[in-house]
C-alpha cells in the first residue's frame, strides 16, 4: 500500500512538473492521490500541486476551488489566489456577469497580495461602475487606480479616457 502511495504521488508530480499538454493528466491523478489518501502527510502539497495546475490549465473555478480547500495557504498560495480571483473576474466581465465579476475584483483586490493587481481591480471596478452609470464610483475607483497604477500598464490610458466619460455625464455642458 506504501509504494502504491509513493507511486501514485511520483507520477503526479511528475505529469505536473512535464506541464504542457500533461495538465490534464496531472489534474486527473493529484485528485486521484487525493481521493484515495485523504489522510496523507502530502495532501497540503498535493492540494498546492493541483491548485497551479488548474491554473496552469486556465481553470480558474478549480483552481479557486483548491486554494480555497487549503487550511493554511501559505504567501505564494495566496498571491496565486489574488491572480485567479482577478481572471475569474475577467472571464465573468466578459460573460457580461458584472455582479459576479464584482465580487471576484473586490476579493482579488482585498487579499492585497499584489499592488498590481489590487489596481486592476480597482480599474476593472471602475468600468462595471461606468457600465452601471454610476459616476461618482467610476470617478472614484479610476482615481485610486491612476495613483497606483504603472503608467505602463494597457489599462493606464483607457483609465484617463474613462475618467473623462465619468467626468463628462456628471457635469451639464453650457450651451
Amino acid at each position: 500500500e506504501e509504494i502504491a502511495e509513493d507511486a501514485l504521488y511520483n507520477n503526479a508530480k511528475l505529469q505536473y512538473e512535464l506541464g504542457g499538454g500533461y495538465f490534464g493528466e496531472a489534474i486527473n491523478l493529484l485528485s486521484r492521490y487525493l481521493k484515495e489518501y485523504p489522510e496523507s502527510e502530502r495532501r497540503e502539497e498535493v492540494q498546492t500541486l493541483l491548485a497551479a495546475a488548474y491554473y496552469n490549465s486556465d481553470d480558474y473555478d478549480s483552481a479557486y476551488d483548491a486554494i480555497k480547500s487549503l487550511e493554511s495557504p501559505d504567501a505564494d498560495m495566496r498571491a496565486a489566489l489574488q491572480k485567479i480571483t482577478y481572471f475569474r473576474a475577467l472571464l465573468r466581465f466578459d460573460e457580461g456577469e458584472l455582479k459576479s465579476a464584482a465580487a471576484n475584483l473586490k476579493e482579488s483586490r482585498d487579499i492585497a497580495v499584489s499592488a498590481r493587481y489590487s489596481s486592476l481591480a480597482d480599474f476593472w471596478l471602475g468600468e462595471i461602475a461606468l457600465i452601471e452609470g454610476n459616476y461618482s464610483s467610476a470617478k472614484s475607483l479610476f482615481n485610486r487606480f491612476l495613483q497606483r497604477a504603472p503608467k505602463g500598464e494597457r489599462e493606464y490610458a483607457l483609465a484617463h479616457y474613462n475618467l473623462g466619460y465619468a467626468e463628462f455625464s456628471t457635469k451639464s455642458m453650457a450651451s
